[in-house]
């Protein structure tokens, strides 16, 4: 409390009274700083850093007139970081702060960006040099290294620092005018030193637990680079291949052909739903003149399927989750490639809109099947999926026919439709009842 009163009386005194100058109140709200955080090594309070932390932030941005220099704001706050480090280790203690060490990780970027905004750069690679020491800074806050304490939340401010870095340095790439594709390369370079702390994360707290935010962060940086070097049609392929390959990894890994590991079924599911949502994107955006299954968006959205029947054939929670993303991703690329590509045939005296009607016939295949392979299985949760999931197609199919099919005027193609998918459901019945006598 007694460090903000203090720096609130600097920041009056500078700006409506005008009784000193703004760098004169900046070093007076720094000593405070000094002050919070000397008492609170001395009394080891958590709370007593972060208001010290608080009112260090707090400083450039009250006594900044917008046209600071960035090196200078940088290194303050490097200061700033490596005294609250140094509490840590003088002290031997605080490595189960939550408050302090949370706002000494994402606290500075947000003072960082501000600064990056409108402070003057002066030398661009000064201040790359700095934002790097920065995050090293964050990165030995996060996880002290051979501190006696096992540090709490040590994941959650690695990606607080990464997530700042990254966004800093594009910040930086932009107001220096460098192409944008070229920042791939520096999203490449952050996933990999993700994915390279990992190891190391395993060895600082003896457990899993730290690792899924890393490998979390390192399949996101990955995933961003891909959008911003390429085009979104390449996305979806790069994207679903790295799905696919997730997939099969997690796959062999409970099978223990490779080291147990809980990270790979969540990053290949959430690289398998990034996948899939490009791939609905570029669906609706794709020309017709585009071949029939030989385009990128069609392979795309295979990719994504095969990283989904990958996931439900491997044993685990995110099974059944993975399965409803292979029905709604695989089904819905095949169906919408026939009504998309397949052309209008065409006689003297009528047409027949071949691709919607494939697009019926596939739904209602899939459905009947599904309800039958739900008839056959062994697992109750099984039986339920597959019938449920086979209902659901029938249902798309049976809508499609009446709102679409039937309402066009040609009457072949309403022949035709209606009578394609009567036959299908007769046949599912009379295979269904031939089982069951069987």
């Amino acid at each position: 409390a007694g460090a903000g009163t203090w720096t609130f009386a600097l920041y009056f005194g500078a700006h409506n009274a005008r009784l000193l100058s703004p760098t004169v109140g900046l070093v007076g709200a720094a000593t405070a700083t000094l002050a919070a955080g000397w008492l609170a090594a001395r009394a080891r309070s958590d709370g007593a850093m972060a208001v010290g932390l608080l009112t260090g932030l707090a400083a450039p941005l009250a006594f900044s007139d917008g046209s600071g220099s960035v090196p200078g704001l940088l290194i303050y706050l490097l200061a700033l970081g490596g005294s609250q480090v140094l509490v840590h280790y003088l002290t031997a203690t605080g490595a189960r702060w939550g408050w302090s060490r949370t706002i000494g990780a994402g606290g500075v970027w947000l003072v960082t960006l501000a600064g990056l905004e409108s402070g003057r750069l002066e030398s661009t690679s000064v201040v790359g040099a700095l934002l790097t020491a920065l995050a090293v800074t964050g990165l030995v806050l996060a996880w002290l290294p051979r501190h006696d304490e096992i540090p709490r939340w040590p994941g959650m401010m690695t990606v607080l620092t990464q997530l700042g870095l990254a966004v800093a340095a594009w910040q930086l790439w932009d107001r220096c005018g460098f192409q944008r594709e070229n920042f791939a390369g520096v999203l490449v370079l952050l996933a990999g030193f993700s994915a390279g702390l990992a190891p190391l994360a395993r060895q600082r707290t003896g457990d899993e637990a730290g690792n899924l935010p890393l490998w979390l962060l390192a399949l996101g940086f990955g995933l961003v680079a891909v959008p911003v070097a390429f085009d979104w049609r390449w996305v979806v392929l790069a994207w679903g291949a790295v799905a696919a390959l997730l997939a099969w990894a997690a796959r062999l890994a409970g099978q223990g052909e490779r080291p147990r590991s809980e990270a790979l079924p969540v990053l290949a599911f959430l690289a398998a739903t990034a996948a899939s949502l490009v791939w609905l994107v570029l669906v609706f955006e794709q020309r017709r003149l585009e071949m029939i299954f030989l385009n990128r968006v069609f392979a795309g959205g295979l990719l994504a399927s095969l990283a989904w029947g990958i996931l439900w054939v491997t044993p685990g929670r995110l099974r059944w989750l993975a399965f409803i993303g292979l029905q709604a991703v695989a089904v819905n690329a095949l169906a919408w490639e026939l009504a998309r590509a397949v052309p209008v045939m065409r006689s003297e005296n009528t047409a027949l809109a071949a691709g919607p009607l494939l697009a019926t016939l596939t739904y209602a295949v899939v459905g009947a099947g599904l309800w039958l392979r739900g008839q056959s299985a062994g697992e109750a949760g099984a039986q339920k999926a597959f019938r449920l999931c086979g209902y659901g197609w029938l249902a798309v199919a049976g809508v499609k026919l009446l709102a679409s099919d039937l309402a066009r005027a040609d009457l072949l193609f309403r022949a035709v439709a209606a009578l394609g998918v009567g036959a299908i459901l007769i046949a599912a019945a009379w295979w269904a009842s031939r089982r069951r006598e069987e």
